[in-house]
């Protein structure tokens, strides 16, 4: 089953701060605990703010694999600039994920 929200339904939503990202990222997990997918419409709205979409999507790989979150969380609309710093967020994120050394894990 498919959880669809469109972020322009809620205007209490702002795109410019860690604590609105925390809001969005806690709704989106709520949903997948319910939902095979969740479909985030970002209704072609530009958020470009690094701190936003690190906490509301890149955090969202410390709670799923990467690979199943790119099969579960589809966004709509999204601009082709935020999905791009949205990658790199991301490629941070597991890059702080993997150990510094290998085997320093378990040792």
């Amino acid at each position: 089953m498919v959880r669809r929200f469109n972020l322009s339904d809620d205007p209490d939503l702002t795109f410019s701060s860690r604590e609105e990202g925390e809001k969005l990222r806690e709704r989106i997990l709520a949903y997948l605990a319910e939902h095979d997918y969740v479909e985030v419409d970002f209704g072609a709205e530009l958020v470009a703010s690094a701190s936003f979409l690190d906490e509301a999507l890149a955090k969202l790989i410390d709670h799923i694999p990467a690979t199943e979150l790119k099969l579960r969380v589809r966004l709509l609309n999204f601009s082709e600039q935020d999905r791009r710093l949205l990658n790199m967020l991301t490629a941070t994120r597991i890059r702080e994920q993997e150990p510094l050394h290998p085997g320093e894990e378990g040792e």
